[in-house]
């Protein structure tokens, strides 16, 4: 015989188990190598665990805490497995005073939902990722130095919506100079909603940003945001190992997309934007061919707003084989480059719009391997100081001189006073900011910046000890 019901029991039943799990208090626990203990509960600072390992045995729920406490050097990977919420995410950071972030050797994330704030990483040169990402949602990443290895800083695998802000990438070398053995700053596969946000990346011996390097048939990333952020290379200051000397210069790109050679036709097409990024350092080396900035390549669509792009072989390769690069680039500044912009295969729907192409261009454009596309090309608004390629051929479009800009000679290429450019262009819907992000006045001037604009200087590079 069943008992009978009573009438709302069960539905009050519900909404006390509700209310509890709702009112649970997250836990927060603490990593300290000195006073610590792994006999600790961690519960508390003076209860501290003492390692990685403790930290790594937690069973963690939404809304716990692992602090690590400041100025120390914390040896191991830590591994966060277990799943926070949006609203509730697991956290990983720091405690105690000084300025100085708590260093780990690595980081493993297979959890939804998890935040890394604060903390460095120091790979000690060895031959793994720094930090892994796999199969897991909504992972935050903020205010990091991620340095010294020989493979990735990042490598992230189906991390959709994932957030990379305020960190610093270095020294990322794998191989010698010359081998050609790639580590990247970020190595993104399969992942959707991605955003990569004041970011100084450098001296890493693959690209700073590449996507989809492996090019998995149905596992294609889209929807990939980098913005405000500096990319960059330069000569080593000091020894990094055997193959990696002083003097060498290290990287490819500071960003190479790739998708499928065979079966592009199944794949989406990929969407990408770049904002606000400064980019330079990838001069002509005898080890490394078509040395390019961005390497856009096959079946993407990307946008390229208010960049910068100096001191470099080529500024933009863009490929038209397997699937095109829709490529579109607005309030672009670029000078003393070998050349500006080298289509390939036939590029179809090129547009550049209010750019400004300075001194020291040595070929504004390249065609390689045929120059087909050129009649979807789009061009207005632009100014060449010197001479300019064909294809641009609309009136918006100036040849101009130095005398039309504040300071040529110091790279400003803002509009002096005087300059023929002001007023001068077409009004573009589109491109309603100049390079500054200042708004666009109809009619538009030519070029990247609206007369009057405050110039933004790139950020400076930060010379870490290596």
């Amino acid at each position: 015989m069943f008992a009978k019901q009573i009438p709302g029991v069960r539905t009050a039943s519900i909404v006390i188990l509700l209310a509890c799990a709702q009112n649970s208090v997250a836990a927060t626990y603490y990593v300290d190598i000195s006073a610590g203990s792994d006999n600790n509960d961690g519960l508390s600072a003076g209860a501290a665990f003492r390692t990685v390992d403790a930290a790594n045995s937690l069973t963690l729920s939404a809304g716990d805490s692992v602090l690590f406490r400041r100025g120390q050097a914390f040896s191991g990977t830590l591994r966060v497995g277990d799943n926070g919420t949006q609203s509730q995410p697991i956290e990983v950071g720091a405690f105690g005073g000084g300025n100085e972030r708590p260093l780990l050797y690595g980081l493993s994330i297979s959890g939804n939902w998890v935040v890394v704030d604060g903390i460095d990483i120091d790979h000690n040169k060895d031959d793994s990722d720094a930090i892994r990402v796999r199969s897991a949602r909504g992972v935050t990443f903020r205010n990091m130095e991620i340095r010294n290895g020989t493979r990735d800083a990042f490598d992230v695998d189906n991390a959709d919506e994932l957030l990379v802000e305020d960190v610093e990438i270095h020294h990322f070398l794998n191989g010698s100079f010359g081998s050609k053995d790639d580590s990247h700053g970020l190595a993104i596969t399969d992942s959707k909603d991605v955003t990569v946000r004041r970011a100084n990346i450098h001296h890493v011996s693959g690209d700073s940003v590449q996507v989809d390097p492996n090019r998995i048939p149905g596992r294609i990333s889209d929807r990939i945001l980098l913005e405000d952020s500096v990319f960059w290379t330069g000569p080593l200051q000091q020894n990094f190992n055997a193959g990696w000397r002083a003097g060498n210069s290290p990287g490819e790109n500071a960003l190479d997309t790739k998708v499928l050679q065979s079966g592009f036709e199944n794949e989406i097409r990929m969407q990408i934007t770049l904002r606000n990024i400064t980019a330079y350092g990838w001069t002509a080396v005898p080890e490394i061919s078509n040395r390019a900035v961005f390497n856009l390549k096959e079946k993407i669509t990307a946008t390229l707003d208010r960049v910068t792009v100096y001191d470099s072989e080529i500024a933009f390769r863009v490929r038209g084989a397997l699937g095109n690069a829709d490529t579109r680039i607005s309030n672009a500044v670029v000078y003393n480059v070998g050349i500006a912009i080298r289509s390939e295969n036939d590029l179809r729907n090129l547009e550049i719009l209010n750019s400004t192409f300075g001194n020291g261009i040595a070929q504004m454009r390249r065609h390689a391997g045929g120059s087909g596309g050129t009649g979807s090309w789009t061009l207005l608004n632009n100014a060449f100081v010197g001479s300019m390629p064909s294809e641009a051929s609309d009136p918006s479009n100036r040849v101009v001189s130095n005398s039309d800009f504040q300071d040529a000679a110091d790279n400003d290429y803002r509009l002096a006073s005087s300059s023929s450019l002001i007023d001068g262009g077409d009004t573009i819907a589109d491109v309603s900011v100049d390079r500054d992000g200042s708004p666009r006045q109809a009619p538009y001037d030519i070029g990247a910046y609206e007369f009057g604009s405050e110039i933004v200087r790139p950020l400076p590079p930060v010379l870490t000890a290596e």
